[in-house]
C-alpha cells in the first residue's frame, strides 16, 4: 500500500512538472529544420546573443546537414556532431560545450 502510494505521488509530479523544471533545460526531441533554434537552444543564448536563420554559420550549418542528407545519410545529427561542426564553422565564436 505504501509503496502504491509513493508511486503515484511521484508519478503525479513528474506530469505536473516540464522537463524545464526537472532538467533545467528544453527537451532534446523538439525537431526544427532550422538550425539556429538548436544553437540558441543548445548554447542557451540570450536574446542579444541569439541567432537567427540569416546568419552566416546558420546558412552554413544548413548546408552542411542537407548536403549530409543529400549524400546519403540515413541516421540523425549527434549532438556531439553538430557542435563539432559549430565549432568548425565558427571560427572560435562558439566552442564545443
Amino acid at each position: 500500500m505504501k509503496k502504491s502510494m509513493l508511486y503515484i505521488i511521484a508519478a503525479s509530479a513528474l506530469l505536473l512538472s516540464s522537463c524545464n523544471d526537472l532538467l533545467d533545460k528544453s527537451p532534446r526531441d523538439t525537431f526544427t529544420n532550422q538550425p539556429s533554434f538548436w544553437i540558441n537552444e543548445n548554447y542557451r543564448l540570450a536574446d542579444d546573443e541569439a541567432v537567427d536563420k540569416r546568419d552566416p554559420l546558420v546558412v552554413e550549418l544548413k548546408n552542411w546537414i542537407d548536403a549530409e542528407y543529400e549524400s546519403g545519410r540515413q541516421t540523425s545529427l549527434s549532438t556531439g556532431e553538430l557542435e563539432e561542426k559549430i565549432e568548425e564553422l565558427s571560427g572560435g565564436r562558439f566552442s564545443r560545450l
